[in-house]
């Protein structure tokens, strides 16, 4: 999959609007990639990188995320997340985390943020 998206000319395949449940993306660089609308539920992104990857009203329930760079992404409009686990991640770079994820306490449950978070 990987492969088919990033190895085009300007990127004209993406992932946009796919219906990627139960799909899991590891051990590559998705960097720029634009994933708006897509369904990631019950997915696993481990391994990875997405830097400045657009998730623009994604879904991600039950989605596991783990040891994937996510620097600059923006979560714009991703309101579905129950259930989802995030560890290891750079999650507090993003550049637009939803105030919804801030308020469910369920969620920030499983955003834990390290011990001590790098500084620029």
């Amino acid at each position: 999959m990987l492969e088919g998206w990033a190895t085009r000319p300007k990127r004209k395949l993406s992932p946009k609007g796919y219906v990627l449940t139960g799909t899991v993306l590891e051990n590559g660089d998705f960097d720029n990639l634009d994933f708006s609308g897509s369904h990631l539920d019950f997915g696993i992104l481990y391994n990875a990188t997405f830097r400045n990857v657009h998730f623009e009203r994604a879904t991600m329930k039950d989605l596991f995320v783990r040891h994937v760079n996510l620097e600059g992404v923006d979560f714009s409009g991703v309101t579905v997340v129950e259930g989802s686990r995030w560890e290891d991640t750079n999650w507090w770079r993003a550049r637009c985390v939803p105030r919804e994820w801030w308020i469910t306490s369920s969620i920030r449950r499983n955003m834990r943020l390290p011990k001590k978070i790098e500084r620029d």
